[in-house]
């Protein structure tokens, strides 16, 4: 009996030291590829293949998205691209005319529905629903079949035509990286009040920097509904107080 009982305790401890042996061992792999990932330079969001879409490109998902949630007539407020990727950009972003990530605001004629969301690499992400029956939200105003000019056709005439460049992830004081593209209501017109549909472009001046080393940003307009290039600006410097000094440039 007292045999027995010794060759129950052995057996028991033996079992207890495989088990504690076959846990050490998955928890240390486990433990490895947690590490692993931790190291990895590639993880969540940016182990996503990188989509790159146009302005109207991404004005087309932005509404095939948003017209899921209502019957009603969606108009767009604004569109525009954005660095807040996740990604490391680099000074070409943008040159074709497409970028990687995009946010926009989608409303109603009569201002009763708000739709904010965000585009990165092809996924369109709802983020803001609003509904108000007082017709109180921002009201849309613009519709895809009004847009005959994309981002790739105004950022090719920026270029050759005005010579804008790239903002450069290199330099801080750049702001931007790459070119970006914004299609909303704008006032182009200096002596009116009137908003214009436009599609912007917004890079670094070529005369860039000044003589006090501050990066210049530059804007140029194009007229959404005929293609037109209609304004362009270059900051030229700061005041006293730090705001930034914008001159128009003359178009030819």
């Amino acid at each position: 009996m007292y045999k027995i009982k010794n060759f129950v305790i052995i057996l028991l401890v033996l079992i207890v030291i495989i088990m504690s042996i076959v846990y050490m061992h998955r928890y240390n792999q486990f433990d490895a590829y947690v590490k692993k990932l931790a190291e990895s330079p590639i993880i969540g969001d940016s182990a996503m293949e990188k989509i790159e879409l146009t302005a109207m490109e991404a004005f087309s998902l932005a509404f095939e998205e948003s017209n899921i949630l209502t019957n009603e007539e969606l108009l767009l407020i604004h569109l525009q691209s954005s660095d807040d990727t996740g990604e490391i950009q680099t000074i070409n972003a943008g040159v074709d005319g497409k970028r990687s990530e995009w946010g926009f605001s989608i409303g109603t004629a009569k201002g009763n529905i708000s739709i904010d969301g965000n585009i990165r690499n092809g996924k369109c992400n709802i983020v803001r629903v609003s509904k108000d029956d007082s017709n109180s939200l921002q009201k849309g105003r613009f519709r895809s079949s009004e847009i005959n000019i994309d981002s790739p056709a105004a950022i090719k005439r920026t270029v050759n035509e005005l010579k804008m460049k790239p903002g450069n992830p290199a330099i801080a004081d750049d702001w931007l990286k790459g070119y970006h593209f914004t299609i909303t209501g704008a006032l182009t017109n200096p002596n009116s009040f009137e908003t214009r549909l436009v599609l912007r472009v917004t890079g670094i001046s070529p005369n860039s920097p000044n003589r006090n080393n501050d990066s210049l940003r530059m804007n140029v307009f194009f007229d959404g509904r005929t293609g037109e290039m209609v304004s362009a600006s270059e900051q030229i410097g700061y005041d006293h107080d730090g705001h930034s000094i914008w001159h128009e440039i003359e178009l030819d």
